[in-house]
This record gives C-alpha cells, structure tokens and sequence, in this order.
C-alpha cells in the first residue's frame, strides 16, 4: 500500500543526486551579492526542447481530495525510512475510523471464550489499511466511533505461523477505540520531528518550506500533491517531445557511476550487483544499462530546461538540504558534510537540487485545462516512468530496514516469510522499474 500510494511521488525526487558527474560536462557557479549560485552541470548532448507553455494538462490531475491528504499524512505518521517520529503528544482525534487512519486501541483476544497468548494489548496503535493484523481486523474497525467498543468475529489463517495453536481457528477480539491519532503544533515543532518532516516533505512533493503548524502541514500537503500528480502527467510529454542527441560517453559515464551506486549498497548488505538487480526489476544487466540510459536522457533535458530559464541553486540552500540528510538518514551514520559528500558528491547534488526545482517550474509553466482539452491526459499511463529514477538512491540509502516482530493478532509481515527484510525492501521499493522499461 505504501508503494502505490508513493509512486507517483517518485517522480519528484531524483536519484541522480547519488551519481557523481565531474569527470564531464561541468558544474558552473558565480556569486550574487557574496552568495555563491550554482548553474548545475552542463552537458555537451544535444537538447531540442519541446514547446512547454503550448501544454495543457487535465483539471483531473490538479484536484487533490481529502482522502489523498488522509493518505500523506497516515504515511507520515507511520513513517520509519527517516527515522521515527515522536508521537508522545501527538493529538487525539474523536471521529468514525475511516481508512488510512492510525488510531489507539486496547484490544482482547478470545478462543472458545479463553484468552490466548500474545492476543491483548492495551494503548496500541494501529495504521487502518497496512495490513498489520489479520484480515478482517481492521476492516472491522472502520466506522467504528472513538470511544466505542465492537467484537469482531476472525478467523486465522490456516497457515498461520506466529502461532500455529491458533491456525484455522475462530477467534473473537473485543476492541475498544480510544482515539484516533492527529497531527498537532506540539508533535510538529519538536526538533527532531521537523527534521523528519521537512524530509519526508522534501523528497516526496519538493516541499522546503518550514512547517510549524497543523495546518501548514495540510496545506503543504494539498499543494504538494497538486504539483506531483500534474508532474507526473505533463513530464512524460516533455520528455517524449523534446529531441537528444546524446553523447555516448556521457551516457555511458553516468551509468557506470549508477551501477556503483547499487553495487556498493549490495556489498554493504552482503550481496553482488547481479544478485540485488532482479530486486529493482531488471532481468539483467544489459537492460539495467537501457533502463538508466533512458534516465540520463531525461535528465539532460531537465537540466537543459534549468539552463534556458535560469534555474539554479545555493550554497545555502546546498549545505541545508545536506544538514537535513544528515539528521535523518538511518541507514547510515554522517557526521560531517564531508562524511555525506563521500558518498554523494557535491556537484550531482547540486544538480539534483537543481532539477527539483525544475518540476516546480514546468507545473507553474503549463496550462490547466479539461480534461478533453488536456495534451497530456493520457501521459497517467506512462507517468511512473520518470518516477523510477529515485528509487536507486531510495533503495541504495535505506536498504537496511528490519522486520519487527508479531503478536499473536499481527498479520504476514517478511517477519514471517523467509526473504530478508532487505530483499524485501528493495523489492517493495523498485519493483515497478520493470514496468516502466518495457
């Protein structure tokens, strides 16, 4: 669930950022009233770009529901990529449990009118929709009212693992909702968490602005799920449009430079380059060269855009986005910007900073119209393939996750199965590139 609801996000952060480019083209930058401004890397691969104000886009991809703000923030608060948040005064919420809520819950567990082991927790808090527990538990509780307690008649599976005593037994499990979980201006402006949020906000809708409220939160929601569904319509038709003439070396360059991204994060898990790649998709390495081949190619054409309306960034804008990486990256340990740069360069970083300002600009740019009217309507079909780019410094970063443990309630996790936690992060993650290359 989190992969789908994520995916089109994707298409919003780059992985480029993770490939060093200073072998060629090269990162140009002058100083504005003693700020130091950079231009990004220029390429020698020729770029014809379409005509980008002459595109229109559909209203469908610029409505942004309740549901979909629901959706952001449930993944929020559930978020670990970036470190957990702290939730001990969070805000509580009275209200019908509706899907992609977390709420609080006291639950017992019964078979045959006998409580059994590891089936009753007291304070617990559920994400509606992840899945967590067994089919029908959570289904169960939505419509259910704060406060109110229901029993829901269960069956385990017969193939239950946890505890195989229970499998293929009715169970019936009293719960009783206390509440369900809020954002408020309390949980928002703990240090850490605003290190966390500004994160998660920055790699999955380009947000920088710093929130300090329930409803800046909202609102920067709202509008960041705005840009990112119109992104992953119009970009497509940019990219198709536009016309390249790569140069074989630079292409070859950057795919080289990919590879060692992967690769490194397999060595650092155990594994080989050939052994994680069926992870992201590809079936082999000659169709993780066209696949990636494909990528720089788009990626030429967004720094073109850069350079013709003048995009760039800072070295303050540079050294907060580093500063943030540092704080929340838990995969690894950085100390020092040098630390991070060692791993990401900084030129490619710059580019990367670069390019996601690109895609604010061409959502600011293009022209929202019906959908009848719409040049990019059908683009829904084919917006994931610019999304999979992200995923190898996604996958390459936060490839150590960990499976917790069950209770008795808990439903299949890869706690239960025998892939790592690894493998199945990667698999969650990437799973998609195969799609977009075909």
């Amino acid at each position: 669930m989190k992969k789908k609801i994520l995916a089109a996000a994707l298409v919003m952060s780059m992985m480029f950022s993770a490939v060093a480019c200073d072998d060629i083209g090269g990162l140009k930058d002058k100083s504005v009233d003693g700020s130091k401004v950079y231009k990004g890397t220029e390429y020698t691969s020729e770029v014809k770009l379409c005509d980008i104000k002459g595109l229109t886009v559909a209203e469908s991809a610029a409505t942004v529901t309740d549901e979909k703000v629901r959706e952001t923030e449930y993944l929020l608060l559930t978020n670990t990529t970036y470190g957990a948040l702290d939730l001990t005064n969070i805000g509580h919420k009275e209200g019908t449990v509706e899907m992609y809520d977390v709420v609080n819950i006291d639950y017992v567990g019964t078979v045959d009118g006998v409580e059994f082991e590891g089936g009753s927790a007291e304070g617990y808090e559920l994400p509606i929709g992840s899945g967590t527990f067994i089919d029908g538990f959570e289904d169960g509780l939505i419509g259910v009212n704060s406060g109110e307690t229901v029993a829901l008649n269960i069956t385990f599976p017969e193939d239950y693992s946890n505890n195989t005593d229970l499998a293929g037994k009715e169970a019936v499990f009293t719960v009783t909702v206390n509440y369900i979980l809020e954002f408020n201006d309390e949980t928002i402006n703990t240090v850490e968490n605003q290190y966390i949020i500004s994160r998660f906000m920055m790699e999955n809708f380009l947000c920088t602005d710093t929130i300090t409220s329930a409803e800046e939160l909202e609102n920067a929601i709202k509008e960041g799920q705005r840009l990112v569904s119109i992104a992953s319509y119009i970009v497509p038709t940019i990219i198709d449009r536009s016309e390249v003439t790569l140069n074989e070396e630079e292409a070859a360059d950057y795919v080289s430079k990919v590879k060692e991204v992967y690769t490194k994060s397999a060595e650092d898990n155990g594994y080989k380059f050939e052994e994680v790649i069926p992870y992201y998709g590809f079936t082999d390495e000659t169709q993780f060269t066209q696949y990636f081949t494909k990528m720089f190619r788009s990626y030429v054409i967004l720094l073109k855009i850069a350079q013709d309306n003048n995009i760039t960034t800072t070295e303050q804008e540079y050294q907060d986005f580093v500063n943030m990486m540092i704080k929340t990256t838990t995969s690894r340990q950085y100390l020092t910007t040098s630390d991070y740069e060692a791993d990401y360069p900084k030129d490619a970083t710059i580019d990367d900073l670069i390019v996601r300002k690109v895609y604010k600009y061409i959502v600011d740019t293009v022209t929202i119209v019906s959908d009848e009217e719409a040049t990019s309507f059908e683009s829904v079909t084919t917006g994931e393939e610019t999304t999979e780019a992200a995923e190898g410094e996604t996958g390459a970063e936060e490839g150590e996750t960990t499976a917790e443990g069950e209770t008795a309630a808990e439903g299949e996790t890869a706690a239960e199965g025998d892939t790592s936690a690894e493998e199945t992060a990667a698999a969650e993650t990437t799973s998609e590139t195969a799609e977009a290359t075909e």
